[in-house]
């Protein structure tokens, strides 16, 4: 397992939930929104996880440049979905926070979805969501952990599985799976696109991640995925995030959602097997950018309230 971390932590940004560099620009963008005490508080729980983590996990915070180490840490859940929680919370001197107590022998794989049925008039129903160990459950728990737990360590790794879910609550790849099964009363789940293909070319039978719908809207119509350009991406979050009421977002996790979950249909408009056209690369890229935007601005007002 800690081999598989290693690894993990030595890859680019691949396309795992707004991949790495994604995550990182929308916890920026919270951060930035944020008054100086509050990105003070936010600085020493990155500054934690950066001195308790191995010698590559800091080489590998310190190859984004431009931004606060708490932004950094926002990558973190992703590499660590395949390992148990409490390994996960034990590689940085921490104990499983008491609410995740029932998880600590479990893995945090599906903390990143939701799987609200596309349509919810087909034979599936609403066999692909699951009560709970999703990302709304997930969030809650991890709330109530952090409001609880008095190890510093342990609140650290909680935050950052804090500031990526929310970004991953924002992606509409993430609460919606479409059945893909053609033959009656059965369902097998497209696992939000990752099983609708943007190309006719296939690599073993499969369609390689980079043609897969969930990776193109992971990186924003590839648009957002160069380390280089984090300033750039935070910039252009925060442009959008300024036109926001943040007195009138919802806070409820269910409503982000929700609100992610609405936007399936313009998400599945274009045909398997052939890359989208401009318009609808056009559309991915603006709709992106205004929910990572109300991802920063629910992030910055959650990150308030709890430190």
């Amino acid at each position: 397992m800690r081999f598989i971390f290693l690894l993990a932590c030595l890859l680019p940004s691949i396309g795992l939930a707004y991949n790495f560099v994604g995550h990182i620009a929308v916890a920026e963008a919270a951060y930035r929104l944020s008054p100086l005490m509050l990105q003070a508080k936010l600085d020493a729980s990155g500054d934690n996880l950066y001195s308790a983590g191995t010698p590559l996990f800091r080489r590998n915070l310190k190859s984004y440049r431009g931004v606060s180490t708490f932004s950094k840490i926002a990558f973190l859940p992703d590499t660590v979905m395949t390992e148990e929680l409490r390994e996960v919370y034990s590689r940085f001197n921490a104990q499983t926070p008491s609410p995740l107590a029932s998880s600590k022998k479990k893995t945090s794989a599906n903390w990143h979805n939701i799987n609200y049925p596309f349509d919810k008039k087909n034979s599936c129903g609403r066999r692909f969501l699951k009560r709970s160990d999703n990302i709304e459950w997930a969030l809650k728990k991890l709330i109530k952990s952090y409001q609880k737990s008095r190890d510093e360590n342990a609140r650290s790794v909680t935050l950052a599985f804090i500031v990526h879910l929310v970004a991953d609550a924002h992606q509409p790849l993430h609460t919606v799976a479409r059945d893909i099964d053609p033959a009656k009363n059965k369902c097998t789940s497209d696992m939000g696109g990752n099983s609708f293909c943007l190309s006719n070319l296939r690599e073993s039978g499969k369609c390689p991640r980079k043609y897969r719908l969930h990776q193109f809207w992971d990186q924003a119509a590839y648009r957002i995925s160069d380390r280089d350009k984090l300033e750039q991406y935070t910039a252009d979050i925060l442009a959008v995030a300024a036109t926001i009421d943040a007195d009138k977002v919802s806070m409820k996790i269910k409503d982000w959602t929700s609100e992610s979950y609405k936007l399936s249909k313009q998400v599945y408009d274009t045909p398997k097997d052939q890359w989208p056209n401009v318009a609808y690369e056009d559309m991915a890229y603006e709709v992106s950018v205004n929910r990572m935007a109300m991802a920063a601005v629910r992030l910055q007002k959650l990150v308030a309230d709890l430190l």
